[in-house]
């Protein structure tokens, strides 16, 4: 007869039956241990063979669990570390990806990659690593008594090509009741979408304070924000003296400020007035935190040297043939000494500025550094950026400040 393999879950019930056996059976039947022993010894072989076989189903079971849950949910954008009642998770839409583990690669292709994913919170403390589906489950934090649901608007993402965007979502309470005092957001599978039992891990976001919205109105932004008021700023308090000072000088955002230090740090400072160097290091550390976006910007000389910028002013990169892209790490002292001199006058042309719509990873960037040298020596004859190199757009929105700052920062 084939041995009949235990199940995980009836465990329990076997142990109990066994006690019960040895308890009745084996002692009404035997009068001493030289009786006892030969009775005991078929048993034991029978149940070391039903334990083994049971391991070994635990361990099939395991592995298909493992195999089943082998693809994961994921957030590919950081939530900010305050959030608030009433406001969008995060100032722009938050996005969310089924990726393969084995290879660190978006699941772009495959019934998964079009699945619906449903957003929900779970506790500040859990992490999600390597958790069942049943302990995610656990970690879920339902609404206060009363109250309605915990998330307001859109909590289920369909994906596309394996990656989707939670845009319309916003918390009706704050997280202070919560024994964490934090939430994250946690990824599973809608269950409409039909992909089979527990077939994708969950994913969790970074841990986060909710506050009413009351609290927001005079609050810091960590991190800041290009668009954020420049009093977000720390030390900077909304309407006091700093904040007036900046406004003056056109400085009406965290960008503005951002692009005030990177053509004339100086005149920044001289314009908030006597404020201590502790004070100003804070303001300047904090704007350093900022979340910048990817326009880039390029200016050419009539040499045909052009510099690339990127959405604060900080230059990043040079081309001479325009062609291929050097970044600045790659120059010579005095070729940085070079740049540095026609960033300045890029500067003060501000207008002669255009939006670089090129993806800068793509282009080449082989240039030897003989070849740089050589390059830099006859500039003369560089060609201008071909067309075809760098597609450029419309600055008449650029970001930023005109030629009139400047000559503020000049005077």
């Amino acid at each position: 007869m084939a041995l009949k393999r235990l199940l995980p879950e009836e465990g329990d019930q076997v142990q109990n039956k066994r006690r019960h056996f040895f308890s009745t059976s084996i002692f009404k039947g035997a009068r001493n241990l030289d009786e006892f022993v030969p009775m005991l010894e078929p048993i034991i072989r029978k149940w070391v063979k039903e334990e083994v076989c049971s391991a070994i189903d635990r361990s099939i079971y395991s592995d298909a669990e493992s195999e089943r849950r082998s693809l994961r949910l994921r957030f590919e954008s950081r939530l900010p570390t305050t959030l608030f009642t009433g406001n969008k998770i995060g100032t722009s839409p938050v996005k969310i990806s089924l990726y393969d583990p084995s290879c660190d690669k978006i699941v772009a292709s495959g019934p998964y990659s079009w699945m619906k994913v449903g957003v929900v919170v779970v506790k500040g403390d859990f992490n999600g690593e390597e958790c069942s589906a049943k302990e995610f489950d656990r970690k879920v934090v339902q609404s206060r008594q009363g109250k309605g649901p915990l998330l307001n608007g859109e909590a289920t993402v369909a994906l596309n090509n394996g990656v989707g965007y939670i845009d319309n979502l916003s918390f009706t309470d704050n997280s202070s009741w919560d024994r964490t005092g934090k939430f994250r957001l946690g990824l599973r599978l809608h269950s409409s979408s039909g992909s089979g039992e527990a077939s994708v891990r969950e994913g969790v976001s970074n841990a986060f304070k909710v506050k009413d919205q009351r609290g927001e109105s005079y609050k810091k932004h960590h991190p800041p924000w290009l668009n954020d008021q420049v009093w977000r700023l720390e030390r900077i308090g909304k309407d006091g003296t700093c904040h007036k000072q900046l406004s003056k000088l056109g400085i009406s955002n965290v960008g503005d400020f951002l692009r005030s230090l990177a053509m004339n740090p100086t005149s920044v400072r001289d314009a908030l007035g006597k404020i201590s160097n502790k004070k100003w290091d804070i303001i300047v550390a904090h704007a350093a935190e900022c979340i910048i976006d990817d326009k880039k910007y390029i200016y050419t000389n009539a040499q045909g040297t052009s510099l690339l910028f990127n959405s604060i002013y900080n230059l990043i990169g040079v081309t001479f043939d325009g062609l291929t892209y050097l970044s600045m790490h790659s120059l010579h002292a005095y070729q940085l000494k070079a740049m540095e001199e026609l960033k300045q006058r890029a500067f003060e042309n501000l207008s002669s500025w255009e939006i670089c719509e090129a993806d800068l990873n793509m282009l080449p960037q082989t240039m030897g550094q003989g070849e740089v040298e050589m390059e830099m020596e006859m500039n003369t004859h560089h060609p201008t950026l071909q067309n075809g190199s760098f597609e450029m757009g419309d600055t008449s929105h650029m970001q930023g400040f005109n030629n009139s700052h400047m000559q503020g920062f000049n005077n």
